[in-house]
């Protein structure tokens, strides 16, 4: 049970609002007794998450021969096993330098659309969508192999076995009421991902263009091509399957849930990774001249 303070004094410690707490806890107004019994809490706290790490540690490596050790995150790790069990030769090119332009593909995904333009309804079904984003990969196809570029309208060039991200001009056939092609823009506050009507710029993948072209009209000026694979279904298969076979109680049915969706992540992250640092203010002002610190926290003297 978790001790919470509650008495006079030692403000910084106080928890005055015990509302958000959903468990049991002590409540301690002896200030003493509440810091050797959190204490306490916090060494018991540590010894269980290193038991459970173990016990992860354990299960991983005995299913999938990888170390958990030489990975920080979850994402990491599954990509690992991905890469050790279910990557087949010459499927994802390893790109260094300048062998393409990773800005320009990069820019042809923005991320889900969350608009909402009527907040409010009757007689509204709700629905879960199981597995979502692993249905996608397990059904579609993905761009593989050789990174080539085409000047021009690849649109003439048959689709069967071509996936492209290309540089378009687009142009809405008529006012859309929820246009949905986004794009991304500067403004004053920074970054911002819009739907515009209208004329407008944007980098787009090939199904996207394919499904887009009942509301908009494209000009392909110029595109990455690749040809498509199937580079996921087996590795959704196999997890999906893994989570059926356990049930809710057994801790595989969770590991299987989180791993089949973190490893569509790794794809397409930046290269940008941030660093954490002890220093005084001194350094702290040096460091703030030539970096942008994302956050801080201010420990004292």
């Amino acid at each position: 049970m978790e001790p919470v303070f509650i008495g006079n004094g030692h403000d910084q410690y106080k928890m005055s609002d015990l509302s958000h707490y959903s468990k049991d806890i002590e409540r301690i107004d002896n200030f003493n007794l509440w810091k050797s019994k959190v204490m306490i809490y916090c060494e018991n706290d540590c010894i269980s998450l290193y038991q459970v790490l173990t016990q992860f540690k354990d299960l991983v490596f005995d299913k999938w021969k990888v170390n958990i050790n030489k990975y920080p995150t979850l994402p990491s790790l599954v990509f690992a096993i991905y890469r050790t069990h279910y990557m087949q030769e010459n499927t994802i090119p390893i790109t260094k330098g300048n062998i393409f332009d990773f800005i320009f593909i990069k820019e042809s995904f923005t991320g889900g659309s969350t608009e909402n333009y009527i907040p409010y309804g009757t007689n509204i079904h709700v629905y879960d969508v199981n597995s979502l984003y692993p249905s996608i990969m397990k059904n579609y196809l993905f761009p593989v192999g050789t990174i080539n570029k085409f000047t021009g309208d690849i649109s003439i060039l048959s689709p069967d076995n071509l996936y492209w991200i290309g540089d378009v001009e687009v142009e809405t056939k008529k006012d859309l009421y929820a246009p949905y092609l986004q794009i991304r823009r500067h403004n004053g506050n920074g970054l911002r991902t819009i739907s515009p009507n209208g004329s407008f710029d944007m980098k787009i993948n090939s199904p996207e263009y394919y499904n887009d072209l009942k509301y908009y009209d494209f000009t392909i000026n110029s595109c990455y091509f690749f040809k498509k694979g199937d580079i996921f279904s087996k590795f959704v298969t196999d997890f999906y399957n893994l989570r059926q076979q356990s049930p809710k109680s057994d801790p595989m049915n969770l590991v299987a849930k989180l791993f089949m969706n973190s490893l569509y992540g790794r794809f397409a992250m930046k290269t940008e990774f941030n660093k954490h640092e002890f220093t005084n203010f001194y350094n702290f002002k040096l460091l703030s001249e030539k970096f942008e610190i994302t956050d801080f926290i201010d420990l004292g003297d």
